[in-house]
């Protein structure tokens, strides 16, 4: 593998080696988020979690920390982290599952806050940036591709 110059969140690859160019890819995306967000005190994992838990609340559904662990893949310990400080800067609250007791049930706070208003307009700013240049076709078609590429790498 060939390294020629640093380029924003790591160095160019000369070659054509895919994996890179998306874990490249990837750690440039999070930089950004975490850079943007960091206004709205938010972390790019925060930020995943409160997106999946307003999707849940518009779809009326219970959100457990047991759907946060399989939905970020993360461990119990790692998801109960990042939701004691979510809950401490405002954006959630958690209660006890009315359905079952030994699940605790966690919830947006701020669904109408000009707050998330703002999260929302800046996480659709950086896709267009992300995406500017591309034509519907492409974007469809990039869309298609990386998650064929999930599929092929995704552990069943």
């Amino acid at each position: 593998m060939l390294y020629t110059t640093y380029c924003y969140g790591g160095w160019k690859m000369e070659n054509d080696e895919i994996s890179l160019l998306v874990k490249n890819l990837s750690d440039a995306i999070v930089c950004r988020v975490n850079r943007d967000f960091k206004q709205f005190n938010l972390t790019m994992q925060q930020l995943k979690i409160l997106l999946f838990l307003m999707e849940a609340r518009y779809h009326h559904e219970e959100t457990t920390q047991k759907d946060i662990q399989r939905y970020m893949r993360l461990s119990h310990s790692t998801v109960i982290s990042i939701l004691k400080s979510m809950e401490l800067k405002g954006f959630i609250e958690t209660a006890v599952s009315k359905q079952d007791k030994r699940l605790k049930t966690v919830a947006p706070t701020r669904q109408d806050d000009p707050l998330i208003k703002g999260v929302l307009e800046k996480k659709k700013a950086i896709e267009d940036h992300l995406l500017e240049g591309f034509t519907s076709e492409e974007r469809a078609n990039l869309k298609v591709y990386l998650e064929k590429m999930y599929h092929n790498i995704a552990e069943v």
